[in-house]
């Protein structure tokens, strides 16, 4: 059509045989350049979203309603509204559902995806973890053959992005068989299936989407969730798995079964080996409203508060941290099935870069807000907090301020015959501290 338009234009002003000749071969010429022009043009805006953000998250959510680690990644985008990934930059919203668009997407993520492999030695909790199931696997190897797989088939019951990474090193050095990962959230789901291709562990690793009380809403759906897809249950064979881990899953609960948090770990408990499975149940110890005699550690306090008054406000819903003897009761009142064999802690220090993000958690809440003199007083409440934390920990000496503790408590399942004795280790501060 455009060839034409030109050949009518060019016919308009020649009158000359050899102008005609001359406008004939032009017009043929110029059918191509017009062809590649209009082809650009739309191959350009038909691939603008094969390069978004591959971690992205949605921005309409709650937080957690405890500091997280600057190594943790949120669960699923439906809890945590804004994050830093482990490069430091923010990611938010997007990142498309097109299959074709995943090919890129993955091609460009096996680049770099070495570095992103999260390793025991670098950290204190999953180390912490390695070691324990090392030393429980060697005791249990009745062929002295310590160099087998000592993790097995693993189940990561809450996943996310750092603990698929630390995983991944598991399987890559054949220290684990297979992994079945599961989430809450398609977009977590899309996003993790994305990074187990990028690690090259994807044979080796199923992702599943699904709540872990789902069956129970499906009943009246013969058992199939909304989705067609059937209920987790349904999905894992009792009795299938060697370890099991439960990072920081407990504390996510509220955002998806509230108050059903003593029924998880009975049910985790059926799915493990009898007799030699292990279950690691990571988790956060609650920050307490303030800490007395320690001005800088109340100023964590205030902040975790002032944020969470922020999701609040915002409609949404926040994490809900368990304490470790909480932990520990859950698993000595299923004594049939749980034997807690060793509790470890990690005191935490924060610095300033945590803190602030977290403050900015709360900042990027003030779009929902009701009225806006709200979000100013707020704001202000805010930015002296912000300062007031840069005072405190550039009098800290270590330009840190310590205050809490992460913890993993160890379960065993019981074999068939094994009585209801708990048999637990003394409780163990590990050396290690870990750097918020």
């Amino acid at each position: 059509v455009l060839s034409a338009f030109t050949f009518s234009f060019i016919k308009r002003r020649t009158n000359s045989l050899e102008r005609e000749i001359d406008r004939i071969i032009f017009s043929l010429m110029i059918g191509p350049v017009w062809s590649v022009i209009v082809a650009s043009i739309l191959l350009s805006s038909s691939s603008v979203d094969c390069f978004l953000p591959i971690s992205s998250s949605s921005t309409t959510a709650a937080v957690s309603s405890s500091f997280h680690r600057h190594r943790r990644l949120p669960k699923n985008n439906n809890i945590m509204s804004y994050y830093t990934s482990m490069n430091g930059n923010p990611s938010f919203g997007g990142g498309s559902a097109n299959g074709n668009n995943h090919n890129i997407i993955t091609a460009t993520m096996s680049a770099n995806a070495e570095s992103r492999l999260v390793y025991g030695k670098d950290d204190a909790l999953f180390g912490s973890i390695e070691r324990q199931q090392q030393q429980h696997h060697n005791s249990n190897n009745t062929n002295n053959n310590h160099h087998s797989s000592s993790f097995g088939a693993i189940l990561d019951a809450g996943t996310g992005l750092h603990s698929l990474r630390w995983l991944a090193t598991l399987l890559q050095t054949n220290r684990a068989t297979r992994c079945v990962a599961v989430t809450a959230d398609e977009t977590m789901q899309r996003n993790c299936q994305r990074e187990v291709d990028a690690l090259g562990v994807s044979h080796a690793t199923e992702i599943l989407m699904g709540n872990w009380f789902e069956e129970e809403t499906n009943t009246a759906n013969n058992g199939n969730s909304g989705n067609g897809n059937y209920s987790l249950l349904q999905q894992l064979k009792p009795g299938s798995f060697d370890v099991i881990l439960a990072d920081y899953l407990i504390g996510a609960m509220d955002g998806f079964s509230p108050y059903r948090q003593d029924e998880m770990i009975p049910k985790l408990a059926r799915l493990l080996t009898p007799g030699t499975g292990r279950l690691y149940l990571v988790g956060l110890q609650p920050l307490p409203d303030a800490v007395p005699h320690d001005p800088a550690a109340s100023l964590i306090c205030r902040v975790r508060q002032v944020r969470d008054a922020c999701i609040l406000l915002a409609g949404h819903r926040c994490y809900r941290e368990y304490p470790v003897d909480w932990i520990q009761r859950q698993v000595r009142g299923h004594s049939s099935l749980l034997t807690l064999q060793h509790t470890s802690t990690f005191p935490i220090l924060y610095k300033q870069e945590t803190i602030v993000k977290q403050i900015n958690v709360a900042r990027s809440k003030f779009h929902l807000f009701p009225t806006p003199g709200l979000v100013t007083s707020m704001g202000v409440i805010l930015d002296e907090l912000e300062s007031n934390c840069w005072d405190a920990t550039q009098r800290s000496g270590t330009g840190r301020i310590q205050l809490g503790f992460d913890y993993i408590v160890t379960a065993q399942r019981k074999g068939e015959d094994d009585d209801d004795d708990d048999e637990e280790d003394d409780d163990d501060d590990d050396d290690d501290e870990e750097d918020d």
